[in-house]
C-alpha cells in the first residue's frame, strides 16, 4: 500500500513537471518559421500591428503582431503630458513607416499554439526593423533599458 502511494504521488509530480515544461516550449513556439511577408491591415499601436499573410496558397491568417522586448512612452499608470505627446508621436511615425513600403515581413511569429490570432515577431521593411526604427528616433526603447529612466527632458 505506501509503495502505491509513493508510485502515485511521483506521477503526480512527474505530470506536472511535463506541464511546467510544456507550457514553457509554448511560449516559444514557431508555427509559421522564417520571414513571411504579410499584408498590413492596421496598426493599433506603434508596437501592434495587424497583419494577414498566406498560411497555405489560397488559405489567409490575420495576426495581431506585437513587437518584442519594446517598451513605449506612456506605458506607466499616470504618464506625464510629455510622454502622452511622445507616444501619440510613435504611433504616426509607425503608421508612415509602414504605410510608405509596399512589402512588410514578419519573421519567426512566436504564439502559444498555431491556432491563435496572436503573436509577438519583429516587423521588418526594406529599410529594416520597425523596432530599431522606432529607437532611432527616440520614440521606444530596449526593454533592456531601466523603466525608470525618463523619457521627458
Amino acid at each position: 500500500m505506501i509503495i502505491s502511494t509513493k508510485n502515485s504521488v511521483f506521477k503526480v509530480l512527474l505530470m506536472s513537471l511535463s506541464m511546467i515544461v510544456s507550457s514553457s516550449v509554448f511560449a516559444d513556439y514557431v508555427p509559421y518559421p522564417g520571414k513571411k511577408q504579410v499584408r498590413l491591415i492596421s496598426i493599433e499601436a506603434a508596437n501592434i500591428v495587424v497583419i494577414n499573410f498566406e498560411t497555405w496558397p489560397g488559405y489567409g491568417k490575420t495576426v495581431k503582431i506585437k513587437l518584442p522586448d519594446l517598451v513605449l512612452p506612456a506605458s506607466s499608470a499616470k504618464p506625464p503630458l510629455c510622454e502622452i505627446k511622445l507616444a501619440k508621436k510613435a504611433l504616426k511615425f509607425t503608421q508612415a513607416y509602414l504605410k510608405s513600403f509596399k512589402k512588410v515581413t514578419v519573421e519567426d511569429m512566436r504564439m502559444k499554439t498555431s491556432a491563435d490570432n496572436e503573436a509577438i515577431s519583429s516587423v521588418y521593411t526594406t529599410k529594416g526593423s520597425l523596432a530599431q526604427a522606432l529607437i532611432k528616433k527616440g520614440l521606444a526603447r530596449s526593454s533592456a533599458i531601466k523603466l525608470n529612466k525618463p523619457w521627458c527632458k
